[in-house]
Protein backbone atom coordinates (compact mmCIF):
# COMPACT_ATOMS: atom_id res chain seq x y z
CA UNK A 1 0.00 0.00 0.00
CA UNK A 2 2.82 2.41 0.68
CA UNK A 3 4.56 1.34 -2.27
CA UNK A 4 1.79 2.59 -4.49
CA UNK A 5 1.40 5.88 -2.25
CA UNK A 6 5.13 6.76 -3.45
CA UNK A 7 4.51 5.71 -6.49
CA UNK A 8 1.54 8.41 -6.81
CA UNK A 9 3.50 10.94 -5.11
CA UNK A 10 6.70 10.34 -7.54
CA UNK A 11 4.38 11.73 -10.53
CA UNK A 12 2.66 13.76 -8.38
CA UNK A 13 5.88 15.80 -7.29
CA UNK A 14 6.92 15.64 -10.64
CA UNK A 15 4.22 17.17 -11.94
CA UNK A 16 4.23 19.52 -9.52
CA UNK A 17 8.01 20.47 -10.18
CA UNK A 18 6.91 21.05 -13.99
CA UNK A 19 3.52 23.44 -13.33
CA UNK A 20 4.59 25.38 -10.31
CA UNK A 21 7.38 28.28 -10.28
CA UNK A 22 8.22 27.50 -6.77
CA UNK A 23 7.49 25.91 -3.40
CA UNK A 24 6.75 29.39 -2.00
CA UNK A 25 4.53 30.51 -4.70
CA UNK A 26 2.13 26.86 -4.10
CA UNK A 27 -0.28 27.57 -2.06
CA UNK A 28 -1.45 24.18 -0.37
CA UNK A 29 -4.71 24.37 1.13
CA UNK A 30 -6.04 21.27 1.87
CA UNK A 31 -9.73 20.62 3.30
CA UNK A 32 -8.51 17.69 6.09
CA UNK A 33 -11.14 15.32 4.28
CA UNK A 34 -9.43 12.01 3.49
CA UNK A 35 -9.57 11.81 -0.09
CA UNK A 36 -9.13 15.29 -1.24
CA UNK A 37 -6.34 15.82 -3.45
CA UNK A 38 -5.61 19.10 -2.81
CA UNK A 39 -2.18 18.87 -0.94
CA UNK A 40 1.41 18.71 -1.87
CA UNK A 41 2.90 14.98 -2.31
CA UNK A 42 6.20 16.13 -1.83
CA UNK A 43 5.54 17.17 1.12
CA UNK A 44 3.38 14.68 2.33
CA UNK A 45 6.19 12.32 1.73
CA UNK A 46 8.60 14.32 3.16
CA UNK A 47 6.45 13.88 6.23
CA UNK A 48 6.47 10.25 6.13
CA UNK A 49 9.97 10.44 5.90
CA UNK A 50 10.56 11.96 9.04
CA UNK A 51 8.11 9.92 11.07
CA UNK A 52 9.66 6.90 9.59
CA UNK A 53 12.98 8.17 10.63
CA UNK A 54 11.46 8.53 14.31
CA UNK A 55 11.69 4.81 14.74
CA UNK A 56 14.19 4.14 12.48
CA UNK A 57 16.61 6.53 14.31
CA UNK A 58 15.43 5.40 17.67
CA UNK A 59 15.82 1.54 16.92
CA UNK A 60 19.04 2.05 15.60
CA UNK A 61 20.20 3.64 18.64
CA UNK A 62 21.29 7.10 16.72
CA UNK A 63 20.31 9.81 19.29
CA UNK A 64 22.11 12.71 17.56
CA UNK A 65 19.68 11.98 14.03
CA UNK A 66 17.37 11.13 15.82
CA UNK A 67 17.02 15.00 17.82
CA UNK A 68 17.72 16.54 14.60
CA UNK A 69 14.17 15.87 13.54
CA UNK A 70 13.04 18.05 16.14
CA UNK A 71 12.53 22.25 15.98
CA UNK A 72 15.16 23.96 18.22
CA UNK A 73 12.20 24.35 20.59
CA UNK A 74 10.70 21.06 19.37
CA UNK A 75 9.58 18.64 22.74
CA UNK A 76 7.83 15.28 23.23
CA UNK A 77 5.23 14.72 25.93
CA UNK A 78 4.06 11.68 27.66
CA UNK A 79 0.70 12.02 29.22
CA UNK A 80 0.21 10.55 32.55
CA UNK A 81 -2.61 8.76 34.51
CA UNK A 82 -2.77 11.37 36.70
CA UNK A 83 -2.96 14.49 34.43
CA UNK A 84 0.54 15.75 34.85
CA UNK A 85 1.95 15.46 31.55
CA UNK A 86 5.44 14.76 31.31
CA UNK A 87 7.33 17.15 28.54
CA UNK A 88 10.86 16.77 27.49
CA UNK A 89 12.84 19.30 25.85
CA UNK A 90 15.74 18.10 22.91
CA UNK A 91 18.58 18.22 25.51
CA UNK A 92 16.49 15.88 27.49
CA UNK A 93 15.77 13.33 24.97
CA UNK A 94 19.15 13.41 24.21
CA UNK A 95 19.88 12.57 27.39
CA UNK A 96 17.08 9.77 28.35
CA UNK A 97 17.92 8.39 24.51
CA UNK A 98 21.58 7.27 25.41
CA UNK A 99 20.41 5.99 29.11
CA UNK A 100 17.74 4.08 27.63
CA UNK A 101 19.99 2.54 24.78
CA UNK A 102 22.06 1.84 27.62
CA UNK A 103 19.60 -0.47 29.54
CA UNK A 104 18.62 -2.04 26.04
CA UNK A 105 22.40 -3.15 25.34
CA UNK A 106 22.42 -4.42 28.96
CA UNK A 107 19.23 -5.78 29.15
CA UNK A 108 19.96 -7.77 25.40
CA UNK A 109 16.81 -5.80 24.31
CA UNK A 110 16.53 -4.49 20.58
CA UNK A 111 13.16 -2.49 19.55
CA UNK A 112 11.46 -2.10 16.50
CA UNK A 113 8.91 0.22 15.58
CA UNK A 114 6.44 -0.95 13.12
CA UNK A 115 4.29 2.21 11.71
CA UNK A 116 1.04 0.53 10.36
CA UNK A 117 -1.69 3.95 10.41
CA UNK A 118 -0.84 7.67 9.52
CA UNK A 119 -3.93 9.87 9.29
CA UNK A 120 -3.01 13.37 8.00
CA UNK A 121 -5.43 15.50 10.66
CA UNK A 122 -4.18 19.03 9.04
CA UNK A 123 -1.74 19.54 5.92
CA UNK A 124 -0.44 23.28 5.00
CA UNK A 125 2.15 24.82 3.53
CA UNK A 126 4.42 25.25 6.67
CA UNK A 127 2.88 22.71 9.02
CA UNK A 128 0.97 19.96 9.47
CA UNK A 129 -0.17 17.38 12.08
CA UNK A 130 -0.88 14.15 11.62
CA UNK A 131 -1.61 10.63 13.83
CA UNK A 132 -0.14 7.91 13.74
CA UNK A 133 -0.59 3.93 14.99
CA UNK A 134 2.73 1.85 15.68
CA UNK A 135 3.36 -1.24 17.35
CA UNK A 136 6.39 -1.71 19.41
CA UNK A 137 8.29 -5.01 19.41
CA UNK A 138 10.88 -6.22 21.26
CA UNK A 139 13.51 -8.30 20.75
CA UNK A 140 15.66 -10.32 23.17
CA UNK A 141 19.24 -11.50 22.61
CA UNK A 142 17.77 -12.24 19.09
CA UNK A 143 16.00 -15.21 20.04
CA UNK A 144 12.22 -13.73 21.05
CA UNK A 145 10.02 -11.36 19.69
CA UNK A 146 6.75 -10.02 21.28
CA UNK A 147 4.96 -7.02 21.12
CA UNK A 148 5.76 -4.89 24.09
CA UNK A 149 3.07 -1.98 23.06
CA UNK A 150 0.65 -0.28 21.17
CA UNK A 151 1.13 3.19 20.46
CA UNK A 152 -0.73 6.25 19.21
CA UNK A 153 1.80 9.11 18.37
CA UNK A 154 -0.08 12.62 18.04
CA UNK A 155 2.54 15.09 16.05
CA UNK A 156 2.60 18.62 14.97
CA UNK A 157 5.31 19.32 11.99
CA UNK A 158 6.80 22.66 10.60
CA UNK A 159 8.49 23.43 7.46
CA UNK A 160 11.84 25.16 8.88
CA UNK A 161 14.25 26.17 5.96
CA UNK A 162 12.45 23.48 3.54
CA UNK A 163 12.69 21.17 5.67
CA UNK A 164 10.03 19.45 8.11
CA UNK A 165 10.87 18.61 11.22
CA UNK A 166 8.73 17.92 14.34
CA UNK A 167 7.59 20.60 16.63
CA UNK A 168 5.44 18.16 19.11
CA UNK A 169 5.18 14.72 19.46
CA UNK A 170 2.36 13.24 22.15
CA UNK A 171 2.98 9.79 22.95
CA UNK A 172 0.26 7.78 24.11
CA UNK A 173 0.75 4.22 24.89
CA UNK A 174 -2.59 1.28 25.15
CA UNK A 175 -0.27 -0.42 27.47
CA UNK A 176 1.05 0.68 30.60
CA UNK A 177 4.82 1.06 29.65
CA UNK A 178 8.31 1.62 31.50
CA UNK A 179 8.83 5.10 30.74
CA UNK A 180 11.11 7.57 31.54
CA UNK A 181 10.93 10.75 34.49
CA UNK A 182 11.22 14.36 34.06
CA UNK A 183 13.91 14.41 36.61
Amino acid sequence: MLGLFVLLCYFSCKNESQTTKSTKEMKTIWSGVPGDPNFSAADKLAIYDVMNAFGVYWDNRNIDDFISLFTDDGYLILPQADGADIQFSREKLKEIGNNRFEEYASAGLQQRHFATNTHFIEQRQDSAHIEQYVLLVAINDEVSLSASASMIYDVWLKKVKGIWKISKYIVRSDVKMDLPKNE
